[in-house]
């Protein structure tokens, strides 16, 4: 388990080096709040999905072999709905003056149906082993933050067409 998991963790790695390499290199915009949205939502879920791994080699014991079950898929998903509570604090409440609260919350709103999306996903991974299971969870979370990307700039394309002192979109 723990070499397939480390190689799972590799990828989703290599997604998010890519992903803040764009954003640093300039091959997109994004105000500095923008940029710290996506930053935060990859800190929290790099903390949840090494937090599910650790889950995983408790729940495993020394057996490789073992499927996940109903409870087990119910704390994932428990932890990631704790997960995104806990994003929502800090940028609303903790730290809301950091953040244009319009833009957040437009974009908490929009960006819901991914972390729904994601929530089902995660419910069908009941029945595999914890090792294929891992891996789908991280293709999974690779996938919603990829779209993450896309939804924050398209989001942010589009405030910056409807506000007429900005001119990075130009």
């Amino acid at each position: 388990f723990r070499i397939l998991s480390s190689k799972a963790l590799e990828k989703f790695k290599n997604v998010q080096s890519f992903q803040l390499n764009q954003l640093k290199n300039g091959k997109f915009y994004f105000s500095r709040d923008r940029r710290e949205i996506l930053l935060l939502k990859y800190d929290m879920w790099s903390r949840w999905i090494i937090e599910i791994e650790n889950l995983c080699i408790e729940m495993i014991g020394n057996e490789e072999v073992g499927e996940i079950k109903s409870k087990d898929i119910e704390l994932i998903t428990l932890l990631a709905k704790k997960t995104e509570d806990k994003y929502k604090t800090v940028i609303l409440k903790e730290n809301k003056e950091k953040f244009d609260q319009e833009f957040t919350k437009i974009w908490l709103e929009v960006h819901n149906s991914a972390f729904l999306y994601m929530l089902d996903e995660i419910n069908m991974l009941k029945g595999l082993t914890y090792t294929e299971m891992f891996i789908k969870l991280v293709d999974i979370l690779i996938e919603i933050m990829q779209y993450t990307l896309i939804e924050l700039h398209e989001l942010d394309s589009i405030f910056c067409k409807l506000k007429s002192d900005c001119n990075t979109c130009n």
